[in-house]
């Protein structure tokens, strides 16, 4: 699917320089290595302007979990560290708050 087309025509009729054409394609593909082999082939061919607009995953939603997990437990030894330095304890938690800041991964 061809996602945008430029060119720099006016340029060329002003300074008579060489012309430029841009195409821009948009590819859907399934698995890391197929992105791998076809950003290679396109570096050899000389392209070299590309971009991954988006990335998903079937288990995004397993790890997002594991990584909150982990964050709490993380934060749960820095609380025992940093209450260990003055000869104090934790205890219960009294309140966990969870921020959504689920970024898109447009633009990489």
């Amino acid at each position: 699917m061809i996602k945008d087309l430029v060119s720099n025509f006016r340029v060329y009729f002003l300074i008579k320089a060489d012309i430029v054409l841009m195409k821009e394609y948009q590819l859907k593909l399934s698995d890391s290595k197929t992105v791998g082999k076809v950003f290679t082939e396109l570096q050899k061919i000389g392209i070299s302007n590309i971009s991954i607009d988006k990335l998903n995953n079937s288990n995004i939603e397993k790890y997002r979990q594991e990584v909150k997990i982990n964050a709490i437990k993380s934060a749960q030894e820095k609380a025992k560290s940093l209450t260990n330095a003055i000869n104090q304890e934790i205890g219960k938690a009294l309140y966990i708050k969870e921020h959504e800041n689920i970024v898109n991964m447009t633009g990489l």
